[in-house]
């Protein structure tokens, strides 16, 4: 998945290339590890961010990414969007798994951590993701389809964790 992330990457600086008319590139990254954690806080960390990470923002990238594709007039475009689409939903499916094993192995603190994270999932601010008209033909979606998307995602990705939590 990371190695896919950074496909992903490279993918977007193509287009945003074709998109500005300027040679965009990618430099090295400047993750830095961060100290592993073991026991209930390990697992409440890979929980929580399996949760937010990829049950919620691979989901809503392998969604919003697949209508983009869907509406992008250049093929080779459309091919990209294609292929980070396919990847993104392969890693939202990837988290849900993980995220029903942690479920499994923790306890009632895991499912309340949780809870919490899920109950204080910020609301959409559609001003903060103004889209230029222009790019739509590049795949860009309106402000509105977007806000839509994203409401019905979390809805959907909600009652979903709902259900793991009821059945552990």
């Amino acid at each position: 998945a990371k190695n896919e992330e950074i496909k992903h990457a490279v993918l977007t600086a193509g287009i945003a290339s074709m998109a500005s008319g300027k040679s965009i590139s990618i430099g090295e990254s400047q993750e830095s590890s961060r100290p592993p954690l073991t026991g209930k806080e390990g697992l409440t960390r890979v929980a929580i961010e399996s949760w937010l990470d990829g049950c919620l923002h691979e989901g809503l990238a392998a969604k919003e990414v697949t209508l983009q594709a869907e509406q992008a007039s250049d093929p080779h475009i459309r091919e990209a969007l294609i292929q980070i689409a396919e990847d993104e939903s392969r890693h939202h499916e990837l988290a849900w798994d993980i995220l029903d094993w942690a479920l499994q192995q923790g306890g009632p603190e895991l499912r309340e951590a949780l809870k919490a994270v899920r109950d204080s999932l910020p609301h959409f601010d559609p001003a903060s993701l103004e889209t230029n008209e222009e790019l739509q033909g590049l795949g860009a979606l309106s402000l509105r389809h977007r806000n839509a998307l994203y409401e019905k995602h979390v809805s959907t990705s909600r009652q979903r964790l709902n259900n793991l939590l009821e059945a552990q």
